[in-house]
């Protein structure tokens, strides 16, 4: 029979969870959506795909809303082939963005310690420590709604591993394969790198202490097992990466096709200045412990009784939760949205229970905070993180490497809770009889350390960040620095408070006034208390706006509906947008195909076109793309009557002999009746010409990926497209279904050489890496849900009356 006792415990324990999440976001149940700005941002470039898939029924691969054009691998693109999206997707419609994120992030983690055999009760506090994390907070609010989930799905990571240390081989490799098809999955690669490198101490000692103990079959089930099991989550995703990479050769990652560029930046990926510009430095890393060590967020809540609060007062500067907002951010990156505050509850528990851990474990947690501490500092420790950019692959295509301290509230709260349950076992079996002087020495160290900086804080730090000169310069430096200094004591105190009542549940314990259940309820009690209202600071609960107002984001503006009025299809038209930032928004893209738009990863040769041509308003370049709107700093809407339009014939072609020539040919050429041809690339094709006939072209059908023109000219033509060259794999062009070669034209649009007479031209986008990518996910994912069903059926069942 199966065990009601086990079953009941987990059941509260889900239901706990479910409680606490809807509590938190109790806005959700009245219907409001959370507005972050990330999120606007994807909803507006992705809305002509959205569009897209309900008119189609299907996957549109290529987006013409941002960029002039682009994959839309990175738009809005759905991964079917991996059906364990499916179940993903089932569970975000039951329970809907925030409580559904953080649900699943403490499910997940509950059963990951669950299946490690962690104590009941511990294994839930495990999943409220880890989840429940400010930074978390921190990462929803600003729409990093990838990099969460991501994060909430490692712990399936770290557990099959340690499990597989235990031979426990199945159980231990479904769970890292399924950890590995998941966070990659959720799609954001730099989470789970870094997941990767903070392993890397931990799995060097296993491999030194099993060649030592001469357990060399052992090491390779382990290891193989390891290998085997990211194969599986990369092959249950290979639409997913294989799309990517095959970007990333077209994108700026990939490097410039100009020689000039590419001498300047002479490794692929991007360059060291770029990547590392968010680091954090030394200072930043107190805020683990400290909220507010380094001033919190670049907005932050001013504390009373200051000057600076004074000064805001009298300017009727506006308020967020009763409290004026400062500059108190001092630390050495460029702005912050808040800490990455780990709690200083959870540090003193985990530095008390560190002694009870075994060496591998000390190895494991210890060896991960020393990583993703050197990897958050970035070019701070440039000795240590300039060996990965120069050698380590994939390392280079990452940016923002204080990002890499996000992970790490997953390895403190496993380590606190493994700790936790080696120690209360000892205690309960009565290893441990009286209170050891050790209790007092760790956790009065941490009590102690939060309380010297609340007292001498002020003379230990300059409190005066990047900005100091320009404040100076304002005559209000000092006031500044004197609410850093504020808010540093504050909440120095404030961590030492939290660090006490952390340790008055371990001393009850000891005192037998506690048993674990209540040990784990009264530590959950100071976690909340410790990290919920540091949260709340920068998780803005008047973001939760009704449907109606979140849909009022994308009203469309006066000058949209002037040029709504005007067109039928978005397809027909480009518009520049000078009111907003152009090149790091994508508003105008909910109603508009644009020249403009943002992602952190655009196509090269279109980079380039920006730097040289856009963003100097060459009106040739304009003409070419199409744009036949340019929206002024004031909002109002100049019509272009010269733009090219969605396609035409040219009469004359110009050789270049290299990419070079061909991206200056640009400066003064005539888009509309010459093209500029790289003689090497598609010459032969030409086999030479220099003159075509001209004729009349117009577009029939307008899916981005599936073009269809009809064509008429009495002479052999060379019709140019509007269309950006993608220099990945896919896109084929046929006339009257017969294929025919795809020529770039003017360094970043395409061309189709057409005889004389009338012909359709059709343009298709179909990549291996997708249709093939998607066949090779769907068998690989089913392989892992057998292997699941398989263990369940072999394991589970059998085992639920010894549970």
């Amino acid at each position: 029979m199966i065990n009601k006792k086990n079953l009941i415990r987990t059941a509260v324990s889900l239901g706990l969870f479910l409680v606490i999440s809807v509590v938190l976001f109790y806005p959700q149940l009245q219907g409001k959506i959370y507005k972050a700005g990330d999120t606007v941002e994807y909803m507006a470039k992705s809305q002509e795909i959205r569009e897209l898939r309900e008119e189609t029924g299907r996957e549109v691969l290529w987006s013409d809303a941002i960029f002039s054009g682009m994959p839309s691998y990175f738009v809005s693109l759905k991964y079917q082939g991996n059906v364990l999206k499916t179940v993903q997707d089932l569970f975000f419609t039951i329970f809907k963005r925030p409580i559904g994120y953080f649900l699943l992030g403490l499910i997940v983690m509950f059963l990951s310690l669950k299946a490690m055999r962690v104590n009941h009760w511990l294994a839930t506090l495990g999943a409220i420590v880890a989840v429940w994390s400010a930074n978390n907070f921190i990462l929803f609010s600003a729409g990093h709604m990838s990099k969460i989930v991501t994060i909430f799905y490692l712990p399936l990571l770290l557990s099959g591993i340690i499990i597989l240390f235990r031979k426990n081989y199945l159980l231990g490799g479904i769970l890292f394969a399924l950890g590995a098809v998941m966070s990659i999955l959720a799609n954001h690669p730099q989470m789970v790198y870094y997941f990767a490198l903070a392993m890397i101490p931990y799995l060097i000692y296993k491999l030194v202490e099993g060649l030592r103990a001469g357990q060399i079959a052992t090491l390779g089930k382990v290891y193989g097992i390891l290998i085997l099991g990211l194969a599986l989550g990369v092959a249950s995703n290979t639409s997913r990466i294989w799309t990517s990479l095959e970007y990333k050769e077209a994108s700026t990652r990939g490097g410039s096709v100009l020689e000039q560029e590419a001498q300047t930046n002479t490794t692929e990926g991007l360059g060291w200045e770029y990547a590392m510009q968010w680091s954090n430095g030394t200072n930043d890393l107190w805020a683990s412990l400290i909220p507010g060590a380094v001033g919190g967020g670049s907005q932050e809540p001013v504390p009373h009784g200051t000057q600076l609060e004074d000064l805001l007062r009298q300017n009727n500067s506006p308020k967020k939760g009763g409290k004026y907002l400062g500059p108190l951010y001092w630390g050495e990156l460029p702005f912050t949205s808040g800490p990455i505050y780990f709690g200083a509850a959870l540090i003193l528990v985990l530095v008390f229970v560190f002694p009870f851990l075994t060496v591998g474990q000390r190895w494991l947690y210890g060896g991960a905070t020393v990583m993703t501490m050197l990897l958050s500092l970035g070019k701070n420790a440039a000795w240590f993180n300039h060996i990965l950019f120069d050698y380590f692959p994939m390392f280079n295509n990452f940016r923002a490497p204080n990002s890499a301290l996000s992970i790490l509230p997953l390895f403190l709260a496993f380590g606190a809770v493994t700790g936790l349950d080696h120690w209360q076992q000892q205690i309960t079996s009565r290893k441990i009889t009286a209170i050891p002087r050790g209790f007092w020495i760790r956790t009065g160290s941490v009590a102690g350390l939060c309380l010297i900086i609340a007292l001498l804080g002020g003379s230990l730090f300059s409190f005066e960040g990047v900005n100091a000169q320009s404040f100076a310069q304002q005559n209000v430096l000092d006031v500044i620095k004197e609410a850093r200094q504020a808010l540093l004591r504050q909440d120095a105190f404030r961590s030492f408070l939290m660090a006490v009542l952390a340790a008055l549940p371990l001393w009850a314990f000891y005192k037998k006034k506690l048993n674990v259940g209540t040990l784990s309820l009264a530590l959950g009690v100071v976690f909340l208390i410790d990290a919920l209202p540091v949260s709340y600071r920068y998780f803005n609960m008047d973001n939760f706006v009704s449907s109606r107002e979140y849909n009022q984001t994308f009203t469309p503006r006066p000058v949209d509906e002037q040029i709504l009025s005007r067109e039928q299809n978005r397809a027909d038209y480009r518009v520049l947008d000078y009111s907003i930032n152009t090149f790091n928004s994508n508003r105008t893209s909910y109603y508009h195909n644009t020249i403009g738009g943002y992602h952190a990863v655009k196509m090269s040769r279109y980079q380039d076109v920006i730097d040289g041509y856009i963003s100097k308003g060459n009106q040739q370049v304009l003409n070419m793309l199409n744009t036949k709107y340019i929206i002024n700093q004031n909002g109002a809407v100049q019509q272009n009557p010269n733009a090219n339009g969605a396609a035409w014939f040219v009469r004359n072609v110009d050789y270049v002999n290299s990419a070079d020539e061909e991206f200056r040919q640009l400066e003064n050429l005539n888009t509309e009746s010459t093209a500029v041809i790289n003689r090497e690339a598609f010459g032969d094709v030409l086999e030479g010409k220099t003159e075509y006939s001209v004729g009349t072209v117009e577009r029939t059908q307008k899916i981005p990926d599936d073009m269809i023109y009809q064509t008429n000219n009495t002479g052999e033509g060379l019709l140019v497209l509007s269309e950006v060259w993608y220099d990945g794999p896919g896109w084929a062009a046929t006339v009257d279904g017969e294929e025919v070669p795809l020529i770039r034209t003017d360094f970043l649009l395409r061309a189709v050489e057409v005889p004389a007479g009338e012909h359709e031209v059709r343009l298709t986008f179909e990549p291996d890496s997708y249709y093939l990518g998607e066949k090779i996910s769907l068998g690989s994912t089913i392989l892992l849900l057998l292997l699941i069903v398989y263990y369940l059926f072999r394991h589970v069942r059998p085992n639920y009356r010894k549970a």
